[in-house]
């Protein structure tokens, strides 16, 4: 209430005058957690939409058409050596495949790709994905960035060795070296989850999945790093490990799975070093899934242990199959037969 002259009534207070004269709130400092993102983020795995899920489900498809799209082109990426040769891949994935040329040269500067059998407007025309809308690194460019044309084959054996040695040098590599290398890792675990054994498939493709955010670094990249040569060499020797595994066996996946886990925390540790929060969590959550892989390959080898004293089963044979077996062997001797007995025919192994 403002003060009045003697003898009046004291005059109220407007709202407008109350608030001008309140001093204002202190500011909140409640802490929010909050970080700077970039304006777009082009490194995120793009997830398929409700009516793709929908879809999928009908048909009876255990993942959407952008899943299956998306891991076939990523490995024909990975070993392809031009883009004829990617093309091609593609086609003998059993993938439909459209190509863009340039109106001026005529030189494939595109790519389109669907699922047999995935078709729109009442099955009029099939549902084609561009590169670029499967993932931000799988437009034709990006791709033809991959292409290492000079590198030949190697044992399955040498490319243990080339991913430890292309871990130690991810771990010391700069800012846009490291970048290139860690796509280079990416396009190794795709592959690594097409060859790898029925029983840790799943977990090594899960991993590879996990890792794409991983293998896209954001910013400036460059892809003549000595680690990026190395993991490039690994996927040319894992295209033929179907082959030269075959005498390896569990040790040789369970040395691939180790070298693999190996490289992947040199990956987490460069993000770390980048501030690159969601590639260094998406790198050690492949991290663990291929730990997990690794424990099921290690897991058989305890599980079959020889047995110390052998299994006997008693099997009783059907009535009109012949005679009846004889009694089991005793401390008595049997009575012999005091006459004919009439018995069943004779059997297969008596003269009539």
């Amino acid at each position: 209430m403002r003060p009045s002259p003697a003898g009046t009534a004291a005059a109220p207070v407007s709202a407008a005058t109350s608030s001008a004269c309140t001093p204002p709130p202190a500011p909140s400092r409640r802490p929010w957690a909050c970080r700077r993102c970039h304006r777009l983020d082009e490194t995120a795995r793009r997830a398929p939409a409700t009516g793709e899920k929908e879809k999928a489900d009908r048909r009876g498809l255990s993942e959407p058409a952008r899943e299956t799209l998306q891991r076939a082109v990523r490995q024909a990426a990975a070993l392809a050596t031009d883009t004829t040769d990617f093309l091609n891949r593609l086609r003998d994935a059993g993938l439909r495949v459209r190509e863009h040329h340039n109106a001026t040269t005529g030189a494939v500067d595109g790519y389109a790709v669907a699922l047999p059998g995935d078709r729109a407007d009442h099955g009029s025309r099939p549902v084609w994905f561009s590169g670029r809308t499967l993932a931000y690194d799988l437009s034709l460019p990006r791709i033809r960035e991959r292409y290492e044309p000079a590198l030949t084959p190697a044992d399955i054996t040498r490319a243990h060795t080339r991913i430890r040695e292309a871990a130690v040098l991810l771990a010391r590599a700069g800012r846009t070296e490291g970048a290139g290398d860690v796509a280079a890792l990416g396009d190794l675990l795709a592959v690594a989850a097409a060859v790898s054994p029925a029983a840790v498939r799943d977990k090594v493709r899960a991993a590879a999945t996990r890792f794409e955010q991983a293998s896209r670094a954001p910013g400036a990249r460059t892809l003549d790093g000595t680690a990026r040569t190395r993991f490039k060499a690994a996927t040319r020797a894992l295209e033929h490990a179907p082959r030269t595994a075959r005498g390896g066996g569990a040790p040789a996946v369970l040395n691939l799975l180790l070298a693999l886990v190996e490289a992947i925390e040199a990956a987490t540790a460069w993000h770390r070093a980048q501030h690159h929060r969601a590639q260094t969590t998406a790198a050690a959550q492949a991290a663990a899934l291929l730990r997990e892989a690794a424990d099921l390959t290690i897991a058989p080898a305890r599980t079959t242990a020889p047995r110390t004293s052998p299994r006997t089963v008693r099997v009783t044979p059907a009535p009109e199959r012949g005679p009846a077996p004889p009694p089991p062997a005793t401390g008595v001797p049997p009575r012999p037969p005091t006459g004919p007995h009439p018995g069943p025919g004779p059997g297969p192994g008596r003269s009539r």
